[in-house]
């Protein structure tokens, strides 16, 4: 395993866990998913959806 992969989760965890500042892994997805939904509602208010 690659140190930089084990850097990367350890600096999330640590995020996750309130140790350090910085957007958790759930806020993160919950951003994703609300921008899907806000990109959706903008193509479908463009007419036609496509």
């Amino acid at each position: 395993m690659h140190p930089e992969a084990l850097r990367g989760w350890g600096k999330r965890a640590e995020t996750d866990e309130g140790i350090v500042a910085g957007t958790t892994s759930t806020d993160a997805a919950r951003i994703a998913e609300l921008d899907t939904v806000r990109y959706l509602a903008w193509r479908l208010q463009d007419g036609n959806g496509s």
